[in-house]
């Protein structure tokens, strides 16, 4: 995956092979990469200093694993009692990922920051979780996606898209915000259902 070859580049060899397979879903997944990036960052702080995260809105609540604001407190103590260090992880928890691109955007009109990738499969597959979410945040900024993916993310993603419609409709009528910030509820929805809308209208 993108961040085993970024780990390697880094000349770090951590173990990352696992006996357990849980199937294709977790094929991008680096086993402990939140801890793996710490200890790297780590190593760059000499008595005291930040490391950040780009954990955003409603990602570091307790049950998000090493995401969590927990486990980051609990990294801290390590280091601290194992190297004598002070270390203070920090997060984009302020604002969901949509909210951080379009500020962003606002503030440089820097539009290469979209060349990123985070696809799971190829560069801009349009089919998995990752290049979903990636399109909601542009449809969200008001940019145009028509070309930036191999395939339409609405229709090449629909499970993901129907997923998230499903579960992001109940969490707001009943308003849950114990897995997605309610920020994210609205927009994420709010841009689903207005594509949707548009191509219903497009088609009569």
């Amino acid at each position: 995956s993108l961040e085993t070859n970024a780990i390697n580049w880094l000349a770090f060899e951590p173990i990352i092979k696992t006996q357990y397979r849980v199937g294709a879903n977790w094929d991008h997944i680096v086993p402990a990469r939140n801890l793996i990036l710490i200890a790297l960052a780590e190593k760059y702080v000499d008595h005291a200093g930040e490391i950040w995260l780009g954990a955003v809105q409603g990602e570091t609540l307790e049950d998000k694993g090493d995401k969590s604001e927990l486990f980051f407190r609990l990294v801290e103590e390590f280091v601290w009692r194992s190297a004598g260090k002070k270390i203070f992880i920090k997060t984009m928890k302020e604002k969901t990922k949509n909210d951080w691109l379009k500020t962003y955007l606002n503030e440089t009109g820097d539009k290469s920051i979209l060349d990123t990738i985070t696809c799971f499969k190829s560069a801009s597959c349009g089919t998995c979780q990752a290049c979903v979410r990636k399109w909601i945040a542009m449809r969200y900024c008001g940019l145009d996606t028509s070309t930036h993916f191999e395939q339409d993310p609405f229709t090449a993603g629909a499970e993901h898209i129907n997923k998230y419609k499903k579960v992001l409709s109940k969490a707001k009528k009943q308003k849950d915000y114990s897995h997605y910030s309610k920020d994210r509820i609205e927009q994420d929805l709010g841009v689903i259902l207005a594509y949707e809308k548009g191509l219903t209208a497009r088609a009569k």
